[in-house]
């Protein structure tokens, strides 16, 4: 059984940041791999109370 997927904040860009990477030819295993790790680091900033847009280098 599939785990259900907790939406981020950042699920909004990453359909985007995907079709940026098309030209690159990425396997299917790594571009599952960066959806997680974006949506984990979404969680990271939805605990700080950290809008996608404010972020800025020195926030993270």
């Amino acid at each position: 059984m599939a785990k259900k997927v907790q939406p981020t904040c950042l699920d909004p860009y990453i359909s985007s940041f995907e079709e940026s990477l098309a030209p690159t030819h990425m396997q299917r295993r790594a571009l599952s791999n960066y959806r997680f790790q974006l949506r984990r680091f979404g969680r990271v900033l939805e605990a700080h109370g950290v809008e996608p847009t404010s972020l800025t280098l020195e926030i993270a």
